[in-house]
């Protein structure tokens, strides 16, 4: 494929991984997010990963979101997030960030994004003036404050085996991304809800 080919195809196939990621894939989140931070310095085994990604989804064509079936002790909405904190640097050492949140065990909603470096924020760090035009952000961690206090909602470290966010910082290995699918709730069509992770942790 020539340089020019590349260039013209490269950027409408990621366009449409991103859909897929966005939307019904969540296990290609942070593949595809790398993948877009070579737009502008296309080569061609940038193309051969996108293609790769291309024979990663026909080979799991038939793994579906299933939503519901979780069991009542699940709780009705969780959130999961994690950082790789400056590890990476193909992003210019920008931290990666992944979250993810479920109710009652369905996954609803996903995000893999490099943070941006941002002026504003670096102004906001050194300029105690601005302080009081971000009263918005104070009451918002504040409201967040309360509802811990009262029960409402519970924070808790998780280790990074047990995240299922992981997944959306870093690049995993393939056993991990299977459970991670599980996790998720991730099933195959042609298959009962058999658990890779479950049958580990019998022979654990």
């Amino acid at each position: 494929m020539s340089d020019g080919d590349i260039k013209t195809q490269y950027p409408i196939l990621i366009g449409k991984l991103l859909w897929v990621a966005t939307t019904v894939q969540p296990d290609l989140s942070f593949t595809i997010n790398t993948l877009t931070w070579h737009m502008s310095k296309l080569t061609e085994s940038v193309m051969q990963a996108a293609l790769w990604v291309m024979k990663y989804l026909n080979q799991t064509c038939n793994e579906v979101l299933w939503l519901g079936g979780k069991g009542k002790d699940k709780l009705v909405i969780a959130a999961y997030t994690d950082t790789n904190w400056a590890s990476d640097p193909n992003t210019n050492w920008q931290s990666t960030s992944g979250s993810v949140v479920q109710v009652f065990g369905s996954l609803v909603t996903w995000n893999s994004h490099v943070q941006k470096y941002n002026t504003g924020c670096i102004q906001i760090a050194k300029d105690q003036a601005l302080h009081s035009k971000l009263k918005h952000i104070d009451m918002k961690y504040h409201l967040i404050r309360h509802h811990v206090l009262e029960g409402n909602i519970v924070m808790q470290y998780i280790q990074t085996d047990d995240n299922i966010t992981d997944y959306l910082t870093k690049l995993v290995s393939q056993q991990l991304l299977k459970c991670t699918r599980q996790h998720l709730g991730m099933a195959n069509l042609d298959s009962s809800h058999h658990s890779v992770c479950e049958e580990e942790s019998k022979n654990a």
